[in-house]
């Protein structure tokens, strides 16, 4: 449970071992935390992603119009070198979240 929340909050490892190191809690490892995020937290996340997508996808089929706007971003603010590109496509008035890439 405590892997999945720190998943879940948008935190990571790093972030969430110095809170516990400041709080004298003890806190499993890096490994096991990786493990658990790649077979476990990951899996189920994108699983919950595409099915919640397919219905956003099905509601915006029965628009008569609707309004695409879309925003790439490369890596961290901050960061000198652009390794990753998360590009998300949105519906401008309802602000639904149609699909992203990386």
């Amino acid at each position: 449970m405590l892997a999945a929340s720190v998943i879940v909050s948008g935190n990571n490892y790093g972030k969430f071992k110095l809170l516990c190191q400041a709080l004298g809690l003890s806190l499993i490892s890096e490994s096991t935390f990786l493990r658990f995020q790649k077979h476990c937290a990951a899996p189920v996340v994108e699983e919950v992603w595409r099915d919640m997508n397919n219905v956003v996808k099905e509601v915006f089929k029965a628009y008569e119009d609707i309004f695409l706007c879309g925003d790439g971003r490369s890596d961290k603010p901050g960061h000198v070198s652009a390794r990753y590109c998360v590009c998300t496509l949105m519906e401008h008035f309802t602000s639904a979240v149609i699909d992203f890439e990386v």
